[in-house]
C-alpha cells in the first residue's frame, strides 16, 4: 500500500494505490495554477520504481514539450549543472518538520568559487529557485556547477530543472539528477561504469553528456560510444577535459 502526498502550506492530495506491475495516479489541470512537490510512503518495502511527468499544453491544446522527473531519497548535500545559456535551477523540498537552511555555492567549470548565498527551506514546503535568481545574471557563456548543503542529516528533496523556449517563445522543460556529496574520496578499486541507454546524433538530433566530479578528489576515465551494431564505435565531433575540484 503506497501513499502520494503533498504536504505543507496548502490542500493535501492523499490517494492510496494498490500497485501490480504499474500505477498511474493522475493530477489533472488546476485552476490557478499550483506547484508543490509529492511524496509517496509504503507500509512495506520495497518501494516502487517512481517516476513523474508533466507536460505544457500551448492555448491550442498542443503538446510543446513533456519532462520525467525520477522520485529520489533525501539528501543533505548535493550538487548540480549550471549553464548560464539555458536557465538552469533548483528544486528543493523539505519534507522533514524542522526549518533548514541551504548553503548555496557557485563555481564555475574550473572548479573556482564565483559566489555564495543562502536559501531558507520551511518545514514541509516546497521551493525552487533559477541560479540566476540566486547569484544574478551569470552569462550566456557560464558553465559551472551549484552546491548546496543543508547541514541536516534528514536532508531535501532535489532535482534540476532547465527551461528553454522554442521558436514560438514556449517552454521546454528538461529535468536533470542531482550529483549527492557523501564521502570526498574518489572511489577506488574495480573499473566502475555507468550507460546512457541511447544518444543520438547527426542532423537537427545531437547530445550533450554532462559530468558532475561529486568528490574533492580529480576523477579521470573515458566515455565510449557506440552506435548500431556490435562494438561500432560513433566518432566525437569534440572533446573537452576538465580536472579541476568541484569540475562539470
Amino acid at each position: 500500500m503506497f501513499r502520494s502526498c503533498s504536504p505543507g502550506g496548502g490542500t493535501v492530495l492523499a490517494m492510496a494505490l494498490l500497485v501490480t506491475a504499474m500505477g498511474v495516479p493522475t493530477v489533472h489541470s488546476q485552476s490557478p495554477l499550483q506547484v508543490g512537490y509529492g511524496m509517496i510512503s509504503s507500509d512495506d518495502a520495497p518501494l516502487p520504481v517512481a517516476t513523474a511527468l508533466f507536460a505544457f499544453r500551448n492555448e491550442e491544446g498542443v503538446l510543446v514539450t513533456e519532462a520525467g522527473v525520477a522520485a529520489v531519497q533525501p539528501i543533505g548535500r548535493g550538487r548540480i549543472f549550471v549553464d548560464g545559456q539555458i536557465p538552469t535551477g533548483l528544486a528543493l523540498a523539505n519534507p522533514s518538520g524542522n526549518d533548514l537552511v541551504a548553503s548555496l555555492t557557485l563555481r564555475d567549470a574550473a572548479g573556482n568559487m564565483v559566489d555564495e548565498a543562502q536559501l531558507q527551506l520551511l518545514a514541509g514546503r516546497h521551493t525552487a529557485r533559477f541560479a540566476s535568481d540566486l547569484f544574478g545574471p551569470l552569462g550566456e557563456d557560464f558553465i559551472g556547477s551549484l552546491t548546496f548543503d543543508t547541514g541536516a542529516a534528514e536532508g531535501v528533496g532535489a532535482l534540476t530543472i532547465r527551461q528553454g523556449t522554442n521558436r514560438h517563445g514556449e517552454p521546454l522543460f528538461a529535468n536533470l539528477p542531482v550529483a549527492e556529496l557523501g564521502d570526498e574520496q574518489a572511489p577506488t578499486g574495480s573499473p566502475l561504469k555507468l550507460f546512457f541507454p541511447q544518444i543520438g546524433a547527426g542532423g537537427i538530433l545531437s547530445t550533450q553528456i554532462l559530468l558532475i566530479n561529486p568528490t574533492s578528489e580529480t576523477l579521470s576515465g573515458e566515455i565510449q560510444l557506440t552506435g548500431l551494431g556490435h562494438h561500432n564505435p560513433m566518432p566525437f565531433v569534440s572533446t573537452t577535459e576538465r580536472r579541476s575540484t568541484g569540475h562539470v
